[in-house]
């Protein structure tokens, strides 16, 4: 069975990290480098790090990769090991809650039903919930997911 990886683009993805850096740089020069005078001036170097630090905490954290790979699916993340499991073994998709911000993978580990949480952020996230659904027909999509997305 042939690799296919669904994957955020890695230029945009390190360009953004790449800045998100500079800018919390930036704002740790202003604070103790230039010691801006003013009540904005003092302000505003606090709200760029926490801006950036936000950008690259989330670019950290989020999921960077959804790979097929004989009979696995593998989710990957840059800052956090990769969490993978059999196909077979997945059980039923859903969101989170009503915001729809997040997917809840529901698989069998043993006797026990697990979840796996990740953000819909992720590009090409339907067509990866595709090729799911392609390779094991038995999966559930629960909720709003399962009335709007095509079978």
């Amino acid at each position: 069975m042939p690799r296919q990886k669904f994957r955020f683009n890695p230029f945009l993805r390190i360009f953004t990290l790449l800045v998100g850096i500079l800018a919390i740089a930036y704002g740790v020069y202003a604070i103790f480098v230039i010691q801006p005078e003013g009540k904005l001036r003092l302000v505003l170097p606090y709200i760029v790090i926490l801006l950036a630090a936000n950008s690259v905490f989330r670019n950290l954290f989020t999921l960077n990769s959804i790979t097929f790979a004989g009979g696995m699916v593998i989710f990957k993340k840059l800052a956090l090991p990769k969490f993978s499991l059999k196909l077979k073994n997945i059980v039923k998709i859903s969101f989170v809650d009503r915001k729809m911000r997040y997917l809840r993978l529901s698989y069998q580990n043993g006797q026990t039903l697990e979840n796996y949480t990740f953000n819909l952020g992720f590009p090409a996230v339907l067509d990866a919930l595709s090729e799911m659904k392609k390779k094991n027909p038995a999966i559930e999509f629960a909720g709003d997911l399962g009335k709007d997305f095509v079978k």
